[in-house]
């Protein structure tokens, strides 16, 4: 019995091996790199600064798999916020094929310094970046927004 029994257990954990090798679909993303494309997709555009990553979050149905950075509001733009201070999860790369998975290929887009406007959605009470690479538009030294809305917005550089 105790070797039937250590049977359906090696069984049991070794399909279960097998399930977490089983491909995903790649995630193809939307190109948010216009600020105006970007603004009008999110739910919130902020101007602020990253204070620091806040631990790890699941996405994609995958345990700690996106970082969450904590971001201090200065100004609204677009949409309703009344904290100063808001979490924001950046959205990873998906976990496609088998292999290893880079996280964030192109970098973290929150894992920035200085001013920046933020182009964000509302993922069921959680702010998140819109893609792995779309979120975040530093503000040059001029200080001209990469998307305002109360005047043009500037071409992005070739």
């Amino acid at each position: 019995m105790k070797r039937l029994l250590l049977v359906a257990v090696l069984l049991a954990v070794g399909l279960t091996g097998c399930a977490a090798q089983v491909n995903e679909p790649c995630l193809s993303w939307v190109d948010l790199s216009d600020p105006a494309d970007a603004a009008e997709a999110a739910d919130l555009v902020i101007i602020g600064e990253e204070i620091g990553p806040d631990g790890t979050e699941s996405y994609f149905g995958t345990p700690g798999i996106a970082t969450v950075h904590r971001v201090h509001v200065d100004q609204v733009l677009k949409g309703t916020l009344d904290d100063q201070e808001i979490r924001v999860l950046s959205v990873p790369e998906s976990a496609c094929g088998t292999g290893p998975v880079d996280r964030y290929p192109n970098g973290d887009p929150l894992d920035v310094s200085g001013p920046a406007e933020y182009f964000l959605t509302d993922d069921e009470g959680q702010w998140r970046t819109q893609t792995p690479s779309a979120g975040v538009m530093m503000i040059p030294a001029d200080g001209v927004l990469p998307w305002d809305p109360t005047g043009p917005t500037p071409s992005p550089a070739p």
